[in-house]
């Protein structure tokens, strides 16, 4: 029995709004096979995560510089295309990334997990552009009782300016 996961993250997505652009970078695709079961009558692991950093962000203006004087909210939400309901994505921030203006911008929100489901929800906000921000993905629910499919889903990540 084989479970595969597949996560998009929009690779080389861009998303603009007013002066401000998100670009995402990186995927992460988990493959779940029976070698997974260490001991007969055991379940899968039930919960897997990406390394940290495997997927990453940088928030820019639309001249490619990173300086920019406004305030952004980054929202996440998914588009599923092969899910099962018992399936839950997680995706926190693991780094501040870095910034040519390191005392002018900054970046919050986003360090714990949070569930990532098909309606927009608050990721993290700041203020002027960041570079190399690290993502972790986590993914829970896997299980025996799931039916054999891959299973695909895309992570969007939306940027509002204010």
């Amino acid at each position: 029995m084989r479970v595969r996961i597949l996560i998009i993250l929009l690779c080389g997505f861009s998303c603009s709004v007013y002066a401000q652009k998100i670009e995402v970078k990186g995927k992460w695709k988990i493959n779940v096979s029976a070698k997974d079961i260490l001991n007969a009558g055991n379940d899968y692991n039930t919960c897997y995560e990406s390394s940290e950093g495997e997927v990453e962000f940088r928030v820019k203006n639309n001249w490619n510089h990173e300086y920019n004087g406004y305030s952004w909210i980054v929202y996440i939400n998914k588009q599923d295309e092969i899910w099962h309901p018992n399936l839950k994505l997680s995706v926190r921030r693991t780094s501040d990334g870095s910034s040519a203006y390191a005392c002018y911008s900054y970046i919050y929100g986003g360090g714990y997990y949070r569930n990532v489901s098909d309606r927009h929800s608050f990721f993290c906000a700041g203020y002027r552009g960041r570079d190399n921000v690290e993502l972790q993905y986590k993914l829970e629910g896997v299980s025996l009782l799931l039916p054999v499919r891959n299973y695909k889903t895309y992570v969007t990540y939306t940027i509002v300016e204010y």
